[in-house]
């Protein structure tokens, strides 16, 4: 049986001036742009020898992801497709909460939960974070649509990465990783 690799990579460096400017709140977070500096960390990238024999680009939704993707796109002529279940973790499962700029320090606080804890929520959390596990699963079950294919370059997020290879690796914008499946 044949085997896919996935190429991992997490996106460029994302800016969020203007959507505090704008005063924009919860998933508009997502909507966040590359810098000029994280279109350059891409473009670098996308020079990668690996990326020349891929057979396809999947992309998280989120803008940063997506910009990421189109810049490998551009410059390696591969095609892309937008996966939604390749996006962020969820830092509140119940979606009552609005992080934005104001809520920094909350949402700095289940941050730190999420990783004092490995990715297990624990029973006496005062939050609904996305367990470690959860993402795993569905990412998995993306990646599973994929297998056809012999190299996939996954564009996603550090905990998506994390939740595929090593927990709490800490990936730097651009930084790939790759699995076999």
């Amino acid at each position: 049986m044949m085997s896919t690799n996935f190429i991992l990579v997490r996106h460029g460096e994302p800016r969020y001036d203007e959507i505090m400017v704008d005063e924009t709140h919860g998933l508009a977070w997502d909507f966040g742009r590359l810098t000029d500096e994280g279109i350059k960390q891409v473009k670098t990238l996308a020079n990668d020898a690996r990326f020349y024999n891929a057979d396809l680009i999947i992309s998280s939704p989120y803008t940063r992801a997506l910009e990421t993707a189109a810049v490998i796109a551009s410059i390696t002529g591969i095609d892309i497709r937008v996966e939604n279940d390749l996006h962020e973790w969820s830092p509140d499962l119940t979606f009552n909460h609005q992080f934005g700029p104001e809520k920094a320090l909350e949402m700095k606080e289940i941050m730190n939960e999420y990783f004092a804890f490995q990715g297990h929520p624990p029973r006496d959390s005062k939050f609904h974070w996305e367990a470690i596990t959860a993402v795993k699963n569905r990412v998995l079950n993306v990646l599973y649509k994929y297998l056809k294919y012999r190299t996939v370059i996954v564009v996603c997020h550090g905990i998506v990465m994390d939740s595929l290879t090593e927990f709490d690796h800490r990936y730097g914008y651009c930084d790939t990783a790759e699995i076999t499946l």
